[in-house]
């Protein structure tokens, strides 16, 4: 099992699919949405274990949405658990506080990067 964040923002999907179509490269939008990822990927903080959930925090590189991801087959497995809980474990959800905390920072980065691409690409 693995938990996962991702960002949604109303109308994000359809901005980034119109940059695509007016040329801006994926690798470009890749790197934005990483960029926000990693904004959630910081203010995370899995409870204190032997380690696997937080070395298994991973940021994608994904074109078309920002996703944090806690947890491996074989490490960190039970992080769904923390994240959602138990009948017997109260939820802990570390990785939806992180992403909640950060939406405005996240807002001001895709507002800010996507000015950039726009500028980059003079599509203005």
């Amino acid at each position: 099992m693995v938990t996962s964040a991702e960002v949604s923002i109303d109308g994000l999907d359809e901005t980034l699919r119109n940059l695509r179509k007016i040329g801006v490269e994926a690798v470009d939008l890749k790197q934005i949405n990483f960029e926000a990822g990693l904004i959630v990927a910081r203010k995370a903080d899995p409870p204190v274990d032997d380690g696997d959930m937080a070395t298994t925090l991973r940021v994608a590189k994904a074109t078309n949405k920002a996703k944090v991801t806690v947890g491996t087959k074989t490490k960190g497995f039970y992080s769904t658990f923390i994240e959602y809980g138990t009948i017997k474990l109260d939820a802990n959800p570390f990785l939806l506080e992180a992403k909640n905390e950060s939406l405005p920072e996240i807002y001001d980065h895709y507002e800010k990067g996507i000015d950039d691409l726009i500028s980059r690409y003079n599509l203005n």
